[in-house]
């Protein structure tokens, strides 16, 4: 704005003003001037100089700024208004691809303890306790039909009682491990193809531990000529009538083997079998990373002997093996099968974790002649020369591996008070 004290009327002065507000650059003609009263040449001719350079000073500025932002917009606004949606972004972000860093060693996915730990929290149906899902093992109700009678899932025979009659009726519900029966399961819209059905939507979870089945397996003895099967108490509300499809009909077909402890042993050894053969076919060709390390050590084992052997190893391949603490060692015993200490006559027991030296780590030891029978001892020995050594480091690269580490982990888990007695 002009000042006020200068020689125009004020009507002329206010009509100007407006002018310059309201009216947008183009339809002003900034060379229109009304006549000044009591005003000389020159000073209208300055009026007009200052109008006209103020008017291009405002069309340059529009332009390079572009369109002005309107005076109700630059007020304070509702943030209920301007983000309706806060969290939306964050909750519908994609994730990130991962990088190079990312799919390095240092990457958890090839960590079995870490695998295991992620894995979401279940509750044991036996003890009540809660724990990572890869630490229990999944229990299902499976229909036998009565073809399959004599089949290696059918228990032991014990004349006399409803379970035996229910058995050779082909009527049963038996209570089994099937995520170590997934071979003989088959699906209950698929019949005469001669293996059990199972209900899909019924599991539950247990820690596998034999004193646990042990327990479980002689209540079912004492109870044998029992209407109702003792273990009834152990199946989840959610599965019982009228909440779920197990109703009192199902109830009273309930049926649970008797040597389910050596069931489950045997089971878990061929699972396992399995794993550690599909683990070494994978790296039976080339073996870069060196997953597969194979070595000789004195018995008996210890942190110094594991490591000691591990080293003498690397200098013959003339290569130098880092992150041993992310693998396990599996040790063959004393290469006789029985492991008796000569000065003691007792069973010399390997340990299931040693600490190496100078590394001030711990890494978990299989002894596999404890863990497997005779045979299959014998038959791991003969499928690769790998395992024909004293001792092998493991270091899990992918699934497959994970898998196997896990699986061993399971079976020497449920070993272990067989493992302490001997």
């Amino acid at each position: 704005m002009e000042h006020l004290h200068s020689r125009i009327p004020y009507a002329q002065w206010r009509l100007r003003i407006f002018r310059q507000l309201f009216l947008p650059s183009g339809s002003s003609n900034p060379g229109f001037l009304p006549r000044r009263a009591h005003s000389s040449n020159s000073r209208v001719q300055e009026d007009h100089d200052a109008t006209t350079r103020n008017h291009k000073h405002r069309r340059n500025r529009t332009d390079s700024t572009g369109p002005t932002i309107p005076p109700s917009q630059l007020l304070p606004q509702s943030p209920l208004i301007t983000h309706p949606n806060p969290g939306r972004a964050i909750r519908h972000r994609k994730k990130r691809l991962p990088t190079r860093d990312d799919l390095s060693d240092s990457d958890l996915s090839n960590n079995p303890w870490a695998v295991a730990l992620a894995s979401p929290v279940r509750m044991c149906s036996a003890t009540g306790l809660r724990m990572p899902k890869a630490f229990l093992t999944e229990w299902g109700l499976v229909e036998q039909p009565a073809s399959a009678a004599g089949s290696n899932l059918d228990p032991k025979s014990r004349p006399g009682t409803p379970i035996e009659k229910i058995k050779q009726e082909g009527k049963g519900l038996w209570i089994l491990p099937v995520n170590l029966i997934k071979e003989y399961l088959g699906d209950p819209a698929e019949e005469g193809n001669g293996k059990a059905a199972t209900r899909r939507s019924l599991r539950l979870r247990m820690v596998d531990r034999m004193p646990i089945l042990q327990k479980i397996s002689n209540a079912v003895i004492r109870s044998r000529k029992a209407k109702h099967s003792p273990f009834l108490p152990m199946i989840p509300l959610r599965w019982k009538s009228p909440f779920g499809s197990l109703t009192s009909a199902c109830e009273s077909r309930l049926a649970w083997r008797f040597d389910m402890p050596d069931f489950v042993l045997r089971m878990k050894r061929k699972e396992v079998m399995k794993q550690l053969k599909c683990a070494s076919d994978g790296f039976k060709k080339r073996d870069v990373n060196n997953v597969w390390v194979s070595f000789d050590a004195s018995y008996p084992y210890s942190g110094e002997t594991l490591l000691e052997g591990l080293t003498t190893e690397g200098t013959a391949r003339g290569v130098t093996f880092e992150h041993i603490e992310r693998g396990v060692f599996l040790v063959f015993g004393d290469g006789t099968g029985n492991g008796i200490d000569t000065s003691t006559g007792e069973a010399d027991i390997a340990p299931e974790i040693v600490t190496l030296p100078g590394i001030d780590r711990k890494v978990p030891v299989f002894d596999l002649s404890r863990l497997f029978s005779k045979a299959e001892f014998e038959e791991i020995r003969a499928y690769h020369p790998r395992f024909q050594k004293s001792a092998v480091l493991l270091r899990p690269s992918n699934k497959v591996t994970v898998d196997a580490v896990l699986g061993l982990w399971h079976l020497q888990g449920y070993l272990r008070p067989t493992l302490s007695k001997r």
